[in-house]
């Protein structure tokens, strides 16, 4: 996800590799639950949903990105 905007669920899965969509989806709805996401569905057809930060989970971005950071120094 990114910090600032909405991102949708086909995006989520094209980054997070390795995963089905039905654990995206399971995990999506799980990071929901504890008020780190908020999921906002579309009534189209077909069915989008588009998945954005709260506030609470953006105060823990830097600590995302530092270990982002140091997993990409430790895989070099």
């Amino acid at each position: 996800m990114n910090k600032s905007r909405h991102t949708e669920f086909g995006k989520i899965h094209q980054i997070v590799v390795g995963i089905s969509r039905k654990v995206l989806s399971e995990q999506l709805k799980s990071i929901e639950s504890d008020e780190l996401a908020l999921i906002k569905q579309f009534e189209e057809i077909p069915l989008r949903m588009e998945y954005a930060l709260t506030d609470r989970s953006k105060g823990l971005w830097e600590v995302f990105e530092s270990l982002e950071k140091s997993s990409t120094i430790v895989a070099k």
